[in-house]
């Protein structure tokens, strides 16, 4: 139960960074390859999140995926 708890807590966390961070994008423009790539990348950096036990760690990935996410909403991606 608690760690369940941890997890959802840790994950509103991570998304209330992606939400804030939407007024500081990157300015890098990314070629399709490139943004697939960026996508995996991301979705690593979420797997091994719930993965971890330490919060220290946890917050490092955070960190990283809020970048992440800022530099993918930055691109023109098509439908």
């Amino acid at each position: 139960m608690c760690s369940t708890y941890k997890r959802i807590c840790c994950l509103m966390i991570v998304m209330s960074w992606c939400h804030s961070g939407v007024q500081s994008l990157a300015k890098e423009k990314l070629a399709p390859a490139e943004i697939q790539a960026e996508l995996d990348r991301r979705q690593g950096m979420l797997d091994n999140f719930l993965k971890t036990e330490d919060v220290t760690e946890r917050l490092k990935i955070a960190d990283a995926v809020r970048k992440s996410e800022q530099l993918l909403l930055k691109q023109d991606i098509p439908a």
